[in-house]
């Protein structure tokens, strides 16, 4: 016998008491004998209804039926009788003392007085609910009848014998292949598995005809008949137009678990909550579905939270029923009057089922959510196969390829580099703040914050954008020191940067239009500080970085890309103006992903004069803007230069007839490392600096001629700084300038 069959079995034995051997004394039963009288004819007045118990006595319970009475004895003082107050009151001498009364209509018969009566001398022993005993394995009856009988038989012949029965003949062959056959499987034996059975003179025949039927797929379907009647199955919703719905792979599951033997306990989990076990698999997932057997509607006027309540209750009942063997229905409303379970309890297993995650409303479709998609055998054969190709696929991948990884990593070099050549760190060429807080443009184009903290602050910044067309701008918020945790100037280290603003103009212009940014992303956002707070116009609001330590950045898109032929002039302002005090950048840089007309971008010219008395001297004074020179922040310097946006490349351009020196200055941006050539011409003597680096010197005293002196240098990725000094010593005044080439590195000539 497998294990399901012979622990449903068990609990049906134990279920009761077993009457007791042939010639034993018969043993009053608490729970078969006493309790139904008592439920009957006594728990009305004497039960658990508070509102209607009599007398302060109660008799459902072991406490109750044991207290101390009014009057000062007891109902039930086990083994004695003669103490015993229920003992005289159902067979009283007087009829008024008689329980119960007349009235009530439900006398108590003569055996069911003496049952009562022997069960308080027996010690009046009380049993809880079989439901709630542990399952205990009785001791075999120890027949002579029973000889080498099988347990259960020797349990039959015992009851039989206490009723002064004997065993009818045993059948004949064939009644008893079909009696079996009918209870495992549910159908009759066929004409071959008769004729097999009669054909078999083996002394163990019938013990390997009943192994074949426990073995057949239909043992588990003949099973599942009875279970999922109690699971209240159907392959329709059951209420309102009572459409179909895919229930179907519950039932096969339960058809397995009866073939496989699934142990008991399992089979409850499953069913119970299998969709709550960590990692469930598939079966435990289609085991749940126990609790998706219930009735549902799609009806019109229906109330959702009413049906919720309803499927709720219906699986509580059916829990009740089918797991704990007593109705609990009536708990709905009260504490229960014949079954241990009060309202309150109900209702913390109705909480329990009343988490399920489901619509009211069957919608009239095969599968309401939520629902599991289950595979059929050949699509879970299908998907064997498939697993299996994955898998050798996956282990493929894995496996060293060098080649592979050479070219990936070719790609992977090329890729960045053209997205870093996208990307120009832009560098402005004034940087100021408002309320007393100063910025200091650093080498690697980032903006250093200093001076006061103000509670509010905007920074402006504004410089050279080369020729080409810009589709975003990167702004970078990094960190001041290697100690910093954040970018910001609050005492945490956190920044509010409430609005930006974007405007931009033809190079040598103040014709400046805003520039519409429609969409900003950021590495990191503060939680309620997103950077999108950047563009909605309200200085409450802000983009702040709480939350995760070091730099980050955010990327803004313009409405559609700028630029002007000849360059722009770009201004942008950066406000700190929320209701945070002093949280502005401490350090940041702003890049652009900029797409140049061409691999080199010509910036305006600015010039300023610097005079001298001593005319032979100006070439070899050390002016002030020399001291800052290298860190791309010569227009910085405290002078007043001039622009000169209209200046064409190659053009001679005269000064005012003066003794002293006329530095002039421009930005080049180089989409790489290049070698440049360019010639010159100048009236008097020049020099030449390329990033801080002197390129060339010539002290001569000349006219201005073009292309006078040849000049050679090399230039960086990004912006470069050209600054040229000319030097007049008397006479005519002025310069000529024209870049001949400015080839990459691996074109350049030896």
């Amino acid at each position: 016998m497998n294990d399901m069959s012979g622990l449903l079995l068990s609990l049906s034995l134990l279920a009761g008491s077993l009457s007791p051997l042939a010639g034993s004394p018969a043993q009053v039963d608490f729970a078969r004998d006493v309790r139904p009288i008592l439920s009957e004819h006594c728990f009305a007045c004497h039960g658990p209804d508070e509102a209607k118990r009599a007398a302060g006595l109660r008799l459902d319970t072991p406490e109750g039926l044991r207290a101390g009475l009014a009057t000062g004895g007891h109902a039930i003082v086990p083994g004695k009788l003669d103490e015993s107050e229920l003992a005289y009151r159902i067979e009283p001498g007087l009829e008024s003392d008689l329980m119960p009364p007349a009235a009530f209509g439900k006398p108590l018969s003569v055996a069911q007085v003496g049952t009562l009566k022997r069960w308080i001398e027996e010690g009046a022993e009380w049993r809880a609910h079989w439901a709630f005993q542990a399952p205990t394995r009785p001791a075999v009856p120890a027949l002579a009848e029973a000889g080498d009988a099988a347990a259960v038989d020797a349990f039959v012949l015992a009851a039989l014998a206490a009723k002064g029965l004997a065993p009818s003949p045993e059948a004949d062959p064939v009644t008893l292949l079909r009696r079996v056959t009918l209870d495992l499987t549910g159908l009759p034996p066929t004409l071959e598995e008769l004729d097999a059975f009669l054909s078999d003179e083996a002394p163990d025949a019938y013990e390997r005809a009943v192994d074949r039927l426990l073995a057949s797929p239909r043992y588990g379907e003949q099973m599942a008949r009875l279970w999922l009647d109690a699971a209240r199955y159907a392959d329709t919703h059951g209420l309102h137009l009572d459409n179909v719905r895919s229930m179907w792979p519950y039932r096969d599951w339960v058809v397995r678990a009866f073939n496989e033997d699934l142990p008991f306990d399992d089979f409850t989990v499953w069913q119970l909550a299998g969709d709550l076990l960590p990692e469930p698999t598939q079966d435990q997932l289609i085991a749940s579905g126990f609790n998706r057997c219930n009735p549902t509607s799609a009806e019109g006027g229906m109330i959702a939270e009413e049906y919720l309540s309803i499927y709720a209750k219906d699986r509580v009942d059916t829990t009740g029923t089918v797991w704990l063997g007593m109705t609990v229905g009536c708990a709905q409303c009260h504490d229960h009057k014949y079954d241990p379970i009060s309202q309150r309890e109900y209702y913390q297993l109705y909480a329990f089922f009343n988490s399920l995650d489901e619509e009211a409303s069957d919608r009239n479709i095969p599968n309401p959510q939520p629902f599991l998609k289950v595979p059929t055998a050949t699509d879970e054969a299908n998907l064997g196969a498939l697993r299996a190709s994955l898998a050798a696929l996956d282990a493929e991948l894995a496996a060293p390829n060098p080649a592979l990884d050479a070219r990936e990593a070719e790609w992977a070099h090329a890729r960045s580099a053209a997205l870093a050549a996208r990307w120009l760190n832009w560098v402005p060429e004034s940087a100021t703040a408002t309320n007393g807080a100063e910025l200091t443009v650093q080498p690697d184009a980032s903006v250093v914050a200093g001076g006061e903290n103000p509670a509010k602050t905007v920074y402006e910044l504004r410089g050279f954008v080369p020729a080409g067309s810009v589709e975003r701008l990167r702004l970078e918020a990094l960190l001041p020191s290697d100690s910093a945790r954040l970018p910001g100037r609050a005492t945490n280290q956190n920044f509010v940067l409430s609005e930006i603003e974007v405007e931009a103009a033809p190079a040598g212009t103040e014709d400046f239009q805003r520039i519409d940014l429609t969409s900003a992303v950021a590495s990191f956002s503060q939680n309620e500080w997103p950077i999108s707070a950047v563009l909605d116009g309200k200085p409450n609001t802000g983009w702040a970085g709480l939350g995760l330590q070091g730099a980050r950045h955010a990327e803004l898109t313009p409405r559609a890309p700028f630029g002007y032929p000849a360059g722009a002039e770009l201004r942008v302002r950066l406000r700190f103006e929320s209701v945070h005090d002093q949280h502005a950048f401490a350090r940041f840089r702003l890049g652009l992903d900029h797409t140049p007309t061409s691999g080199l971008g010509l910036g305006v010219w600015h010039r300023a004069f610097f005079p001298d008395t001593r005319v032979l001297t100006a070439h070899d004074r050390v002016l002030p803007i020399e001291a800052t020179l290298g860190a791309l922040d010569v227009l910085d310097s405290a002078v007043a230069w001039t622009p000169e946006p209209g200046w064409r490349e190659g053009e001679t351009h005269m000064f005012p007839q003066a003794v002293g020196s006329m530095a002039l200055v421009r930005y080049i941006w180089s989409d790489g490392p290049r070698h440049a050539i360019a010639t010159l011409g100048s009236d008097d003597s020049v020099q030449v600096w390329v990033n801080g680096a002197l390129v060339h010197d010539n002290p001569a005293a000349r006219a201005v001629a073009p292309d006078a002196d040849r000049v050679e240098f090399e230039l960086r990725r990004g912006l470069n700084e050209l600054v040229v000094e000319v030097s007049n010593h008397g006479g005519g005044f002025g310069f000529q300038m024209q870049m001949a080439s400015a080839l990459p590195f691996d074109e350049a000539p030896e």
